[in-house]
């Protein structure tokens, strides 16, 4: 699976979550530290990409 489809699947999955419980449960918390680490993974990998001119083959 790709990133950015896991980055997606987190975000929706934060927004039910957020929906169910608000937004400081510690359910959802955990959730958003998921989805940070995701983008912070994302971004490093378009970074290095972007370095080596293939951001074509990404994600």
């Amino acid at each position: 699976m790709g990133i950015s489809i896991e980055i997606e699947r987190i975000r929706a999955q934060m927004i039910k979550l957020v929906e169910e419980h608000g937004f400081m449960h510690p359910i959802v918390q955990q959730c958003s530290g998921q989805l940070d680490l995701l983008l912070l993974s994302y971004y490093q990998l378009d970074k290095q990409l972007k370095l080596k001119g293939l951001e074509e083959y990404a994600y």
